[in-house]
């Protein structure tokens, strides 16, 4: 791919299976106050105006099964992460696309388009070897592609020509070739610093968190009960159904979790010996500590899994005024014996100051919640989980920790 490619924007609106089905809305304001959306306040364009930062969709028909991320990366064959350079990442089925631009299915039936400025990297999990020697990554001038053979990968670095239906056109030593889409397991795509700028486009700034884990972000076009109309950073439109968001949030800098910030340190990770037996657990973010989805009763977009024992420290600039957010154990668990199912105590420093402590909290109990911490001025925000009893099934969850201005 070349700096000077030109851009290819796509629009595609939603192609739905069936007719979106209404679902009930439940908003959450900057103070953590919650309740329904009622049906006069719909539609909207601007979420604030009724105190709204987050909404959740309650589907009253429920998505299938199939259709909701049960890892970090999807696991079928057909279905591949793409990474955006913006930093987003959608799940979706390659539908082929035509000159630069890739065209996927996301969940639901949305069909959407892709320009090839907008792609960092395309990611088949399926089709990459159980004993993956190297580490998969970009090259270091050029695109990459990762070719399934036989048992290995052939790593091929060249230009991406073109996207088709049945692969990609890829200039590389090996001349302008067609590498089918069932061979493909990653393909990586040189990203410029200089290249065509970020639509500017007026409205209110959201994040999307999709059921199957998919997350964009834009500018709020409308919302009704049945469907969110969004614009994507460089001008397309995507329609989707409100049974397939997890959750919608206004992104305008007021409020942030602490899942979207890298920590600066951790402490234990789950390593209760300190015996060399491998037996370490770091936390993970957006997801449990066994790399599922966060599921506590309900399924969350966002949190921090962990395993007792562990300290995990965030740097912070002092500018948050408030933390809230709630804590159990991972309802992955559940399928263990009673004994298995563990047992811990979650806190919270601002500055070596205990701000929160829970009290015993074990498997298959419900949420605890933790409301309106004072952290302005914080610099170094803890978050602590020792374990109780033993160690067994000690899978702490932080759902929705949350900083607000």
């Amino acid at each position: 791919m070349s700096n000077s490619t030109s851009l290819v924007v796509g629009l595609f609106a939603l192609v739905p299976l069936q007719e979106p089905a209404a679902v009930e809305l439940r908003m959450e304001s900057l103070d953590g106050l919650v309740r329904t959306v009622t049906a006069d306040e719909l539609p909207l364009v601007d979420p604030r105006r009724i105190g709204a930062t987050f909404l959740r969709p309650v589907a009253r028909t429920r998505v299938p099964e199939e259709a909701l991320a049960t890892s970090a990366i999807p696991t079928t064959s057909g279905r591949a992460r793409v990474e955006l350079t913006s930093g987003d990442f959608v799940f979706g089925r390659i539908e082929g696309g035509g000159g630069e631009l890739l065209s996927l299915e996301l969940v639901g039936g949305t069909r959407l388009g892709f320009a090839i400025e907008e792609l960092a990297n395309l990611l088949f999990a399926a089709r990459l070897p159980e004993d993956l020697a190297e580490p998969l990554e970009p090259a270091v001038e050029g695109d990459r592609l990762y070719r399934r053979s036989g048992v290995t990968l052939d790593k091929i670095d060249g230009t991406v020509d073109s996207f088709t239906a049945e692969g990609v056109r890829f200039d590389s030593v090996l001349g302008l070739k067609l590498f089918p889409w069932s061979e493909i397991a990653a393909l990586y795509i040189e990203v410029f610093e200089d290249g065509p700028p970020k639509g500017a486009a007026e409205g209110t700034p959201i994040r999307l968190d999709l059921v199957d884990g998919s997350r964009l972000r834009g500018t709020l076009a409308r919302l009704d009960a049945k469907t969110v109309r969004m614009l994507l950073p460089r001008g397309s439109e995507v329609e989707i159904g409100l049974r397939n968001v997890l959750e919608l949030a206004v992104d305008d800098g007021r409020a942030r979790f602490l899942s979207d910030l890298e920590a600066a340190a951790e402490e234990g990770a789950g390593t209760p010996f300190d015996d060399g037996l491998g037996m370490r657990w770091p936390h993970e973010r957006n997801r449990s500590v066994v790399g599922t989805p966060l599921v506590a009763g309900r399924r969350f977009a966002h949190g921090i899994g962990a395993h007792a024992p562990t300290r995990i420290v965030w740097e912070l600039d002092g500018s948050w005024r408030e933390f809230r957010g709630s804590v159990a154990i991972d309802d992955s668990v559940t399928n263990h014996g009673d004994a298995a199912r563990g047992s811990v105590v979650f806190r919270v420093f601002g500055d070596d100051t205990l701000l929160w402590e829970s009290d015993v909290v074990r498997g298959g109990e419900s949420p605890r919640s933790f409301q309106a911490l004072p952290v302005a001025g914080v610099t170094r925000l803890v978050l602590e989980l020792d374990p109780v009893d033993d160690f067994a099934g000690d899978r702490g969850n932080w759902l929705r920790p949350l900083l607000t201005k």
